[in-house]
């Protein structure tokens, strides 16, 4: 599993189509960022990670599972974990029930 992140990232910025100073610009890093990073094997902090991927279009929850989930998943799943556990519980029960009854596709 370690690197992964890492791949899933670089394959990113280069299935992006975009310069890699157009990248680090976009991210309000310096301009050579990007190619510091992936030639030097650079790790960068968790701020410029974040910045890079929203420069990217690509969610932190892809790089770190590679996973995809829309902004709604990922809003849905920051809401569940801000609610009590009992709440969660009752929610989940919820949405199984649901899930058991709907249609099969």
């Amino acid at each position: 599993m370690k690197g992964l992140w890492r791949e899933r990232l670089i394959d990113a910025i280069k299935r992006s189509g975009k310069s890699w100073r157009s990248i680090s610009i976009a991210a309000n890093l310096s301009p050579n960022f990007v190619t510091q990073m992936i030639r030097d094997g650079k790790t960068p902090s968790t701020d410029n990670l974040v910045s890079l991927a929203s420069a990217l279009g690509i969610s932190m929850t892809f790089l770190f599972t590679g996973s995809y989930l829309s902004a709604e998943d990922e809003e849905v799943l920051r809401l569940y974990s801000l609610l009590p556990a009992e709440e969660r519980e009752h929610l989940f029960g919820m949405l199984r029930a649901r899930a058991s009854s709907a249609p099969k596709t």
